[in-house]
């Protein structure tokens, strides 16, 4: 995946600022940029209006330009996309391979999680394992096109290659059929600069939003975000994984610093506030910054800056420190403050459960927890690039 970071830091660690810097600073920007499958065009443009943008000040400071590339490029991406939960249909193109079978799963369980009545069906009479894929997949998927009022309908259809006109038409006569308020594009991360080829072969469709698939397994992922939005259409979701549950709402910020590699000014802002690299990371000190950070996503934050906790992530946390605080309750002075008494003590364990009134699955699984923060605050104090970037960074 792109990455911006590596340039950032090496450009906030020249001492002076002068045009030179400035001038190399962009240059790895439009490398970095084109390596990744992002049009020149794009590029180009990004970058001259970066310099329109510095050449405003007569005394431009690195941050200010750091800012002013995060603003033209979040202005690029787009707005945020805000879920319409209205029951309508909506039918999904695009080309083998592009993860549009499993995109219309990952959308009933998005909907049907949030109340909808949402069916699925399959018009691909190519490809009889994307049927059957979708029944495994799908509790409400159905056999025959039924649609009935208050119902959400995620039709998929035949996919092979956009130079194939004989697609293009089938796909327009399904349409007509269908008669759906949404007709969007899914495609692959992995098709870069060339989703924009994709997107105006099926123009004629009526494309009204884009699913952007498989970003975490692809370098291209920049330039596939990029070319779409140079075409002006709206993308809608994004898609990380296999599972089924792995869809979201795009979102401009979470893919500049989660897939972009660039640092959210919001989170690098957030984290500066919070983080104090003497703390002495035990029980006591992690319940203080989890009552510090209610009500903000900590492992969203995190996760920006390329660390991914890999926790309970459908605990709430609202549960989770209550439940955490009976826990530190049950516990003895010493083992508050020397966490690692318990990571191998079952007697231990034994006696917080039951002083807590937890099972000890749960105690176990909330210790497990604090130990992947403590090893992700540890990566962060350890990491001097971003130390000394967090103590430059002036917001």
């Amino acid at each position: 995946m792109i990455s911006l970071r590596p340039i950032i830091e090496k450009f906030l660690g020249k001492p002076i600022l002068d045009r030179t810097v400035i001038d190399e600073f962009i240059l790895e920007i439009q490398k970095n940029m084109l390596l990744a499958d992002i049009p020149p065009k794009v590029v180009f443009d990004i970058t001259n209006r970066l310099k329109q943008e510095i050449s405003k000040e007569r005394f431009p400071s690195k941050q200010f330009i750091i800012r002013s590339l995060y603003n033209i490029l979040k202005e690029i991406l787009g707005d945020e996309y805000s879920p319409d939960l209205r029951p309508r249909r909506i039918m999904l193109v695009g080309l083998y391979g592009s993860g549009k079978t499993t995109t219309a799963a990952k959308l009933w369980k998005f909907f049907s999680s949030r109340g909808i009545p949402t069916r699925v069906t399959s018009m691909d009479d190519e490809r009889p394992a994307g049927k059957d894929q979708l029944r495994v997949l799908v509790r409400d998927y159905q056999d025959r096109f039924n649609p009935k009022e208050g119902e959400m309908w995620i039709v998929d259809t035949p996919g092979k290659s956009v130079e194939d006109k004989s697609l293009v038409e089938k796909l327009i006569r399904i349409k007509q059929m269908v008669r759906p308020e949404d007709t969007w594009l899914v495609i692959g991360a992995d098709t870069g600069k060339y989703a924009e080829r994709l997107a105006q072969g099926l123009v004629d469709l009526g494309i009204t939003g884009v699913v952007i698939t498989k970003i975490d397994g692809s370098g291209k992922a920049g330039g596939a975000f990029l070319a779409v939005r140079n075409l002006k259409i709206p993308i809608v979701f994004v898609g990380y994984g296999e599972k089924i549950d792995q869809l979201s709402p795009y979102n401009p910020d979470d893919l500049l610093s989660r897939m972009l590699g660039f640092i959210n000014p919001t989170q690098l802002r957030e984290i500066k506030e919070d983080f104090d690299e003497n703390l002495e990371f035990n029980f006591e000190t992690y319940l203080k910054q989890l009552e510090q950070l209610r009500g903000r996503n900590v492992d969203d934050i995190l996760i920006g800056f390329g660390i991914n906790l890999n926790t309970d992530q459908s605990l709430k946390m609202q549960e989770f420190m209550k439940k955490f605080r009976v826990m530190i309750d049950s516990m003895t002075p010493e083992e508050r403050r020397k966490p690692e008494l318990l990571k191998s003590s079952d007697s231990r364990i034994r006696r917080i459960a039951r002083g807590s009134g937890l099972k000890e699955i749960e105690v176990r699984n909330m210790i497990n927890r604090f130990f992947d923060a403590k090893r992700a605050f540890e990566k962060i104090r350890n990491d001097k690039g971003f130390m000394n970037l967090l103590k430059r960074a002036k917001f």
